[in-house]
């Protein structure tokens, strides 16, 4: 998982790890990549609050409250609900790109959060 972040995140091997923390500046990097690379819509629970959610996309990055505490938020639909969640809650059903992206953004998000 490292490894992959630290790509995303222009991090040299070399470099320290500290790199690697979430910050503003990460995360925009973050959602840039993911903005890009994941397939909209998908299936997906919600920790502790929601099964069966769609999700649509990811919140602009502008639009985020508190982007260091609630981690990058995504936009989807239980029912007929519109719902607003954080990414770092999210996970996808089915195996695929999109499991291994927003996987690697969770760990990397519960992990580097408050180094």
């Amino acid at each position: 998982m490292e490894e992959r972040v630290a790509k995303i995140l222009d991090v040299e091997e070399k470099e320290s790890t500290e790199l690697l923390n979430v910050t503003r500046e990460n995360l925009k990097l973050y959602h840039s990549y993911l903005s890009k690379e994941l397939s909209f819509p998908f299936d997906a629970d919600v920790e502790d609050k929601y099964h069966e959610v769609r999700i649509t996309n990811l919140s602009e990055f502008d639009d985020l409250p508190e982007p260091i505490f609630y981690g990058l938020l995504c936009e989807g639909r239980r029912e007929r609900r519109k719902v607003v969640v954080p990414l770092g809650d999210v996970t996808v059903k089915r195996d695929g790109r999109n499991k291994q992206l927003v996987k690697d953004y969770r760990d990397w998000l519960w992990n580097y959060r408050y180094r």
